[in-house]
């Protein structure tokens, strides 16, 4: 029998509107959506896919040039983070570690880095799965990533109560 896939997405469903979790993904219908709420979404899906290709070493430039807002938002996070990006160049290309198979390879001074990093876990006929924005690892620790796109950003106390956090 295979194992039923549960995701933080699912379960957050299913805690805040169990007939929207039936709805959506026991009978696989579609609810109404907030034309708003769709823009939001669409505005962070195009956010997540800039990441992912620039840890990928992918070029983003054609992503950024059509949305001037996309672009302000990223060049201020890797201005305020400029540790997550410390192997990459301005476009995303590493440039201390070797590149293998859309991953980095650990060096000397580079370590793991894998964008849209997925686990699972069989925990009583389901499969628990996490998908992390970008894992980095060393042989000492691990960072584990997340893309908050929200106008608001939720606060340390609701993060950490998070299907996310806890899976």
């Amino acid at each position: 029998m295979a194992l039923v896939t549960l995701t933080q997405g699912h379960l957050k469903q299913l805690e805040l509107c169990p007939r929207r979790f039936q709805y959506t993904y026991l009978e696989h219908l579609t609810a109404p959506t907030d034309p708003a709420m769709l823009d939001r979404q669409q505005w962070g899906t195009r956010f997540h896919q800039v990441m992912q290709q620039r840890q990928l070493g992918l070029t983003v430039a054609p992503l950024l040039a059509q949305d001037p807002a996309l672009e302000k938002a990223v060049q201020a996070l890797v201005e305020a983070a400029p540790e997550l990006f410390a192997t990459q160049d301005s476009d995303g290309r590493t440039v201390d570690g070797r590149t293998v198979d859309g991953r980095t390879v650990e060096t000397a001074t580079a370590p793991f880095r894998q964008s849209e990093h997925r686990r699972s876990l069989a925990y009583k006929g389901y499969a628990l799965t996490v998908i992390y924005d970008l894992l980095i690892m060393t042989s000492t620790q691990a960072q584990i990533v997340d893309w908050k796109t929200h106008l608001h950003p939720p606060g340390a106390a609701q993060l950490a109560q998070d299907w996310q956090t806890r899976l």
